[in-house]
């Protein structure tokens, strides 16, 4: 977001950090006549409503905005709980850009697309804005307005030790519809990949520019194109990436086959993780609406096992009607 606006001729500055640090940094910018805006996911909404409060007392004057997956999730309750002036809901890019433009030309923000607001206490919710076609058209993420030592991770493998592991997502949203999942109301259902050649020169100027020496990409399915993953690992070998950057990601268990677990082995890959929610077949036809068997299960990791590729699988525990004897339950 930040990188996208700065590319639009606006100046930019990350607010980063706990609450503390974030009022702490908000006391010292003069931001009278700003656009503030915050994400959050639900389990943090309470905090971003209590720094819109600081906001809006220390700043009233100050366009403050939520976007984030609380907000495109449940846009009334939201607004009703807070005093955000207004809410972009999903893919926030080409809808801040617009709302800004509007307000530096003067023009009314009341009705761009991908917006909500309370006008006289009535909940008004403008048309989904439509998501970007060419991911491509981003720009680069803007590391230079972070501290990025304080957001360096790890791979989550214990076999595997390292010291810059960059968090990185090359793709967009999910083709599933997971029962719990809130990927769909962001993305609309849809997997959108930023072209291979973006994604190559990407990672290699995050190697050159932060020295990273490992990747946890954090797409929500990175494996099910098998064309483009095995496209993306060959691009990886051509480049020398794969003696150079140790890496994870995230797959479904359905596409996960013996040949694309070669290729990501020898592109570089240490850990592939799996949602496999659920050693029940009946929770698991709920929570997967039917799409996952746990043979399919078994096998992704058991060719996880024969290709020497860790493996970590995710569950969720107290799905509907689940009780404590049904968790432990093997069907």
């Amino acid at each position: 977001m930040a990188s996208y606006v700065r590319g639009h001729g606006y100046s930019v500055t990350i607010l980063d950090g706990n609450m503390t640090a974030i009022k702490k940094q908000l006391s010292i910018l003069q931001l009278d006549r700003s656009l503030i805006g915050l994400t959050a996911s639900t389990d943090v909404a309470p905090v971003a409503y209590q720094l819109c409060d600081f906001v809006k007392t220390h700043y009233p004057k100050a366009l403050c905005i939520l976007g984030g997956n609380h907000a495109t999730a449940l846009p009334e309750r939201t607004l009703r709980q807070s005093r955000f002036d207004m809410l972009i809901l999903g893919e926030g890019e080409l809808t801040l850009i617009d709302v800004l433009e509007k307000l530096r030309n003067g023009g009314e923000i009341k009705h761009i697309p991908g917006t909500a607001f309370l006008e006289n206490g009535t909940f008004v919710q403008n048309k989904p804005r439509q998501l970007i076609r060419v991911l491509d058209t981003l720009h680069f993420q803007a590391y230079d307005l972070i501290n990025i030592k304080n957001h360096f991770g790890s791979i989550r493998s214990h076999h595997v030790k390292t010291k810059k592991c960059l968090y990185l997502l090359i793709s967009r949203g999910c083709p599933f519809d997971c029962v719990f999942c809130g990927s769909k109301i962001m993305w609309n259902s849809r997997l959108r990949w930023h072209s291979v050649d973006y994604i190559i020169e990407l990672i290699l100027k995050a190697e050159r520019d932060l020295k990273i020496d490992s990747i946890s990409f954090l797409d929500d399915e990175l494996v099910c194109n098998r064309k483009r993953i095995l496209e993306l690992t060959n691009r990886f070998l051509e480049t020398g990436l794969s003696n150079r950057l140790l890496w994870s990601c995230q797959s479904t268990v359905k596409f996960f086959d013996e040949e694309v677990a070669q290729a990501l082995k020898i592109a570089g890959c240490r850990l592939v993780r799996f949602g496999l929610e659920s050693g029940s077949q009946k929770s698991l036809d709920f929570l997967k609406r039917g799409r996952i068997k746990l043979d399919e299960s078994r096998r992704a990791l058991d060719i996880c096992h024969m290709v020497g590729l860790s493996s970590l699988g995710t569950f969720i525990i107290g799905a509907p009607d689940e009780t404590i004897e049904k968790i432990y339950w093997r069907q």
